[in-house]
């Protein structure tokens, strides 16, 4: 993801769009190998080595993995079923 979201939104305006289009991305790769956002995601603020703060407070964990979550159940349903 592009920014700084310590300093920037990230639940609005551009800050919005960069998020969908990363939760989208982590659903499509997650239901294709096979892993689980709730176990796999890692943010780099999660490595003890870097001391980095990436991607920055305005982005919470929980909430990212909720949206990827979502958007994994959406991927899955056959539109032939409706």
């Amino acid at each position: 993801m592009v920014g700084d979201y310590s300093t920037e939104q990230f639940d609005s305006g551009d800050g919005a769009l960069v998020r969908d289009n990363a939760v989208f991305a982590l659903a499509v790769l997650f239901l294709k190998l096979g892993l689980t956002p709730e176990h796999d995601l890692v943010f780099h603020k999660d490595c003890p080595a870097d001391h980095h703060d990436c991607p920055g407070g305005h982005v919470a964990k929980g909430d990212v993995v909720t949206r990827v979550r979502t958007q994994m159940t959406t991927l899955q349903i056959d539109p032939r079923a409706t």
